[in-house]
């Protein structure tokens, strides 16, 4: 759970703090397969900034938000007449503006996003992963290794908490089979590749949509066997359990820290 505060624009009253849920705030984005309507649905208003976070910020708040620590407050306002932009026209169900946590909310949703849905037509967009696998690393302050791949770096980045970019020989083997030289090269969408760095990556959404059901291992096994092939996605079917065992090995469950 995090906390916002709300800043009536009608009242003189002091800000009240009330708890939102992470789904909650993934759902301020019309994220598929996330179905709930809470009573706070907020948008950014124009005078709000772009996005402007690194992949390392966003790595590392998830690192947070899984190990339960705070991250911080974020400030509504009721919806400020003239500060909708024109995305969200369409939305009569806008009920407060962001006015700081935009870096942190776009952060959080993404983690929500399923790349590999049928229905989502945007597989450019980047995405997060979880390595369930990942191997000892005694220079990172992280406990949950939490990567992201990008439109302009599908192959991830380095272990370190600063995500600095792959080098150019770790880059051609994440291409494996594919020859960056070839006159028809293209970049891969991330949906092509994951993580080079990563032993076993998942889609930290399909953990979150799979915690909602009654077994979460199988739920993922399903994913798997629904998602067009990849050397990423063999990988991960050898460290899930078999449907005969009861759980994953302790120390590769995150399943507790996925709600």
């Amino acid at each position: 759970m995090v906390h916002h505060t709300t800043i009536s624009e009608e009242t003189e009253e002091l800000p009240s703090s009330i708890p939102i849920s992470l789904r909650d705030i993934a759902s301020w984005h019309d994220i598929d397969g996330i179905t709930e309507k809470p009573p706070i649905r907020a948008s950014v208003p124009v005078l709000q900034r772009g996005l402007v976070w690194n992949p390392s910020q966003i790595e590392l708040l998830w690192d947070s938000l899984l190990r339960g620590f705070p991250i911080g407050a974020l400030v509504l306002s009721a919806k400020i007449t003239g500060q909708q932009k024109e995305s969200d026209a369409h939305r009569s169900d806008v009920t407060h503006h962001l006015l700081d946590g935009q870096q942190r909310c776009d952060a959080i949703a993404l983690g929500f996003k399923d790349p590999f849905d049928a229905s989502n037509s945007n597989i450019n967009e980047s995405i997060l992963w979880l390595d369930l696998d990942p191997p000892e690393d005694p220079w990172s302050t992280r406990e949950f290794m939490v990567r992201i791949t990008t439109p302009s770096h599908p192959w991830g980045y380095q272990r370190g908490d600063n995500a600095a970019p792959l080098s150019a020989g770790s880059i051609r083997t994440a291409l494996g089979a594919i020859d960056p030289s070839s006159e028809t090269y293209k970049r891969p969408s991330p949906a092509e590749l994951a993580p080079h760095v990563a032993v076993a990556p998942v889609p930290l959404a399909w953990l979150h949509l799979a915690a909602q059901g009654p077994d979460l291992w199988e739920s993922i096994r399903r994913r798997l066997n629904n998602t067009k092939a990849r050397e990423w996605c063999e990988r991960l079917r050898k460290l899930l359990p078999c449907p005969t065992r009861a759980s994953i090995p302790v120390s590769t469950n995150y399943s507790n820290g996925i709600v």
